[in-house]
């Protein structure tokens, strides 16, 4: 079982630049969306994954509807950021919540978005290691 401190969220796990935001934005290698959020993402050669947020006033008018998205996308990036170690990903809210179910549906909706995300990152790994493997062989 791991460490409860494998699992905190570091100042290192947050894209903090414009320039870093912009690089994943126009080099978005992987995208997984929905009608209210969208995930990019591209590889790094860091050791651990970073996580960006862009919560816009346009979709969600409280500031605590605000906090409370950001959170639960912290929060499940924690518990998942194995599976995006090397990768620079940027959360974008695009659509609006339901007020009052903004906590389950961020919560089904983000989690169906790392999982569909962790899985085009493994894809592509594998594809290039057998990349790798066959140059190797020449």
């Amino acid at each position: 079982m791991p460490v409860l401190s494998e699992y905190r969220f570091t100042p290192k796990q947050r894209i903090l630049s414009k320039h870093d935001y912009q690089k994943v934005f126009n080099q978005a290698q992987f995208r997984s969306g929905n009608k209210r959020l969208l995930l990019l993402a591209i590889q790094t050669e860091l050791e651990t994954g970073r996580l960006g947020l862009v919560v816009p006033k346009k979709h969600l008018r409280r500031a605590v509807d605000r906090n409370i998205v950001k959170r639960i996308t912290r929060n499940t990036f924690r518990l998942r950021q194995s599976d995006f170690i090397g990768v620079d990903i940027v959360v974008l809210v695009k659509g609006k919540f339901n007020i009052k179910e903004i906590r389950t549906q961020a919560t089904d909706d983000i989690n169906i978005l790392w999982d569909k995300l962790a899985q085009k990152i493994k894809r592509a790994k594998l594809e290039q290691t057998k990349q790798d493997h066959c140059t190797d062989d020449q």
